[in-house]
């Protein structure tokens, strides 16, 4: 493979980061702006012989080609899991052997987790004697590993943005390398306040001209400076906090942020009307305002908004029912006006590539079967290695359609956009995973003038409503985002 050249805005990235003093850059370019070979060429100016990158699984191989094309030395990316390959990676990277190292988000955050050392029943099913006393420790230090390591790349930054509490936040505090670069096209996840635990991550001491810490060790200190607060009944505190206060200003205030806003290509945006068929009307009507409905003669409750939420949603895509193992699940001949729909769209976009988005893997695995054998289901349920090869069919023509769940699509995915400009919506996902998700065909590298977008909304139900508050959260977050 042939070395990639630096675009000049790339370029100013790269010598940006390596010059700032605080030791560390949060990256919030847009999908498409290749902020991983600006990781790299960051590694290299740095001259890091150890690097770790925490990042989500699908995204390996793309590291992996970055690292090796770009001439890295020691550029055999070594994942640390608990095989035995993954034990003698940690190993290694906690005696300081220079080489690049991959770490999935998921067992990042649960490595250094301490547990009891002992189960609460033996192998008889009794009451363990020592049941809880102790605690094993944790199979990471990331303490040491930070003195040997020269830069830690936090990839889709956002995962461990979700509250200052969870195990990835709290293993990130524990984690000082002499470089930290975190990259996301949506570093606050949904909300304002997801900035603060990755932001602390990153400046943890950093202080400004003033004299003040650039992001306060206090959350709602942090807040009462750059967030508006509003009342939460159901919070200890009695306040939650909403959004940010002067749009923009948070990010303004770091010492090395930089965010790119792509040039994306028109979307034609068709919003189609889709009516539920007559059972579908009666059980969603049921769950929205009773939380029961009854299937083949049995009754569903949904006890908590939680659940009678996905319910709605679920209902909205197809008939559902009660599968072997008591739970409710789609048919694979389900009446679907939905899926219906999406063989029309096929028709009208003759001989064109469809990607196909959903929250629902139940209802991709139905609606991959009803398109045929050009159609593949792509979800959490497919392996990584699965899908790198449906994607690569579908790059090359031998698969048609791809039906993905926007969650197990929604970040780290590339090379789509060479071949396909049309998506079809049948339902969508919170703001970030549908952000990450359209950026999968409307990226650099799409060589159409337009794409072409079909949203499926289901009458009655709360499709309309959904895409209101989506698109007035993604106005919001882009203000704050944008310095």
């Amino acid at each position: 493979m042939t070395e990639l050249t630096l675009k000049p805005e790339q370029r100013h990235l790269v010598d940006l980061a390596v010059a700032e003093p605080t030791r560390a850059a949060l990256v919030g370019d847009e999908t498409g702006f290749g902020k991983t070979l600006s990781a790299v060429e960051i590694a290299k100016a740095l001259a890091a012989k150890t690097v770790l990158v925490i990042a989500p699984l699908n995204t390996k191989d793309s590291w992996t080609s970055t690292f090796t094309r770009q001439n890295f030395p020691h550029a055999d990316l070594r994942q640390i899991d608990s095989s035995k390959a993954g034990k003698a990676a940690y190993a290694d990277l906690l005696s300081g052997t220079p080489g690049v190292y991959f770490f999935v988000h998921s067992m990042f955050g649960l490595s250094s987790v301490a547990k009891p050392a002992n189960p609460e029943y033996d192998k008889n099913g009794n009451p363990h004697p020592r049941a809880g006393k102790g605690e094993r420790k944790a199979w990471t230090n990331w303490t040491t590993v930070s003195k040997h390591l020269d830069l830690a790349i936090l990839d889709e930054s956002h995962q461990g943005a979700l509250n200052r509490d969870n195990v990835t936040v709290k293993a990130l505090r524990t984690l000082k390398p002499g470089f930290k670069l975190a990259m996301s096209a949506t570093p606050a996840g949904n909300q304002f306040s997801g900035l603060w635990p990755v932001c602390r991550w990153l400046w943890p001491d950093a202080r400004n001209e003033a004299g003040e810490l650039y992001v306060d060790s206090s959350l709602w200190r942090w807040a009462a400076t750059w967030a508006t607060l509003e009342y939460n009944e159901h919070s200890a505190s009695k306040k939650k906090i909403a959004g940010e206060r002067v749009p923009g200003s948070f990010v303004a205030s770091l010492p090395c942020y930089v965010r790119r806003e792509s040039f994306k290509v028109p979307v034609d945006t068709f919003t189609v009307q889709v009516p539920l068929t007559h059972e579908q009307r009666t059980l969603w009507d049921d769950m929205k305002h009773k939380s029961l409905m009854w299937l083949s003669e049995r009754p569903y409750v949904a006890e908590l908004p939680v659940v009678q939420g996905t319910r709605l949603r679920q209902i909205a895509l197809g008939e559902v029912t009660f599968n072997d193992d008591g739970e409710i699940d789609f048919a694979m001949d389900c009446a679907s006006n939905k899926a219906d729909t999406c063989a029309k769209i096929i028709q009208r976009e003759t001989g064109k590539p469809i990607v196909f988005f959903t929250t629902s893997q139940k209802f991709a695995r139905v609606l991959a079967n009803r398109l045929g054998p050009d159609a593949k289901e792509w979800s959490g349920k497919i392996s990584v290695k699965d899908r790198d090869t449906i994607k690569e069919h579908f790059i090359a023509g031998k698969v048609k359609y791809i039906v993905a769940t926007i969650a197990s699509i929604n970040a780290g995915v590339d090379g789509l956009q060479k071949v396909c400009h049309t998506e079809v919506w049948l339902d969508q996902a919170d703001g970030v995973k549908n952000i990450q998700a359209s950026g999968r065909l409307n990226r650099q590298g799409q060589p159409a003038e337009r794409i072409t977008r079909y949203v499926l909304h289901s009458d009655p139900s709360d499709d309309p409503k959904m895409a209101e508050k989506l698109v007035l959260q993604a106005v919001e977050m882009r203000a704050t985002l944008s310095k």
